[in-house]
């Protein structure tokens, strides 16, 4: 679970949206307490299945980068685009100044 995620009876919406509108294709609801990739990929066969896309790449954020995901969508041939955690460490880590030249 993510850090600074609510205590208490919380929900959370996992939307998807098409790249060429930005038109929200899928909105799933789940339990506050529900890892965000838990559901990704039976929701994105779900639309698959649904709409008869023909899915050729997923642009995801840091909560989705797990193995499972990765794999599974290696396997289907969709091209994923993942966010990082936590870019502003990421950077910090290779300013000029930190590199010890």
């Amino acid at each position: 679970m993510r850090d600074g995620k609510p205590n208490g009876f919380h929900f959370l919406d996992h939307r998807t949206t098409d790249a060429k509108y930005n038109i929200i294709t899928d909105t799933y609801v789940t339990a506050g307490n529900m890892a965000d990739s838990e559901p990704y990929l039976a929701r994105l066969q779900a639309q698959i299945d649904k709409f008869g896309f023909k899915v050729e790449a997923v642009a995801l954020d840091a909560g989705y980068f797990t193995g499972y995901i990765c794999k599974k969508l290696s396997e289907r041939n969709i091209f994923m685009v993942m966010g990082i955690a936590d870019l502003e460490n990421e950077i910090k880590k290779y300013r000029k100044a930190n590199l010890n030249m």
